[in-house]
């Protein structure tokens, strides 16, 4: 039996951001916005989200558990209006939670 793949509604990645915890709903929230790859996703680092000028640097794509940058993987990927209010209250939240570490 061959299951056919289809994308999902609107409606159903609204619903499933909103039952997902973070960092999942995040990184949920990035694939769908921007098209990244799993392996692009796993390689993303803090530094690599630009929200001054509302790009996502791709320069380190994870393949079968290493990095594997080519010239054509390293990229910029624009951030829709709607991620850049997820990611400032992601990248937001983190601080926090790291400086509520330090003081610790």
């Amino acid at each position: 039996m061959v299951c056919k793949q289809r994308a999902l509604s609107v409606e159903e990645v609204q619903l499933l951001a909103e039952r997902l915890e973070e960092p999942a709903r995040t990184v949920f929230i990035l694939a769908v916005t921007t098209g990244l790859r799993i392996g692009e996703l796993l390689g993303l680092e803090f530094d690599d989200v630009d929200l001054l000028h509302c790009i996502v640097k791709v320069q380190r794509p994870v393949s079968r558990g290493e990095f594997d940058a080519t010239e054509g993987s390293i990229r910029q990927v624009p951030i829709a209006p709607t991620l850049m209010a997820v990611l400032t209250a992601h990248v937001n939240d983190a601080r926090c939670r790291q400086e509520g570490r330090g003081n610790g």
